[in-house]
């Protein structure tokens, strides 16, 4: 069995996601959205590539450390991204109780490909 959620909300999408700089290490910044004066815990940073899970998904290569909840830009650390292959990042914000993962929104960039080191 499955516990209940003590205060289920629907946490809303980032706005605005965007890739800039090019290369390998790209910035991916966004926009907050109203979260309606509630809070969430953490933001990461997700990149999606290689095969895909289930003939549709990207496979998740990377995640980010956490972030404030304030964060609204990341950029890509060096070695994951390679020339010439083709990427989608996802920015989650996430609600935390008792420190555990209970809620999450996960908003997706336009694919990106890297053009040059």
């Amino acid at each position: 069995m499955t516990p209940a959620l003590a205060k289920p909300w629907q946490i809303p999408l980032v706005n605005n996601v965007r890739v800039t700089g090019g290369g390998a290490q790209p910035r991916v910044s966004w926009t907050l959205p109203d979260l309606a004066r509630r809070n969430i815990d953490r933001v990461r940073v997700a990149v999606r590539g290689g095969q895909r899970l289930h003939g549709r998904f990207l496979s998740v290569l990377f995640v980010s450390a956490d972030l404030p909840a304030t964060a609204t830009d990341f950029t890509i650390p060096p070695g994951i991204l390679a020339l010439s292959e083709r990427y989608i990042f996802q920015v989650m914000l996430e609600n935390l109780e008792g420190g555990e993962l209970k809620n999450r929104s996960l908003t997706f960039s336009e694919p990106y490909t890297v053009l040059h080191q």
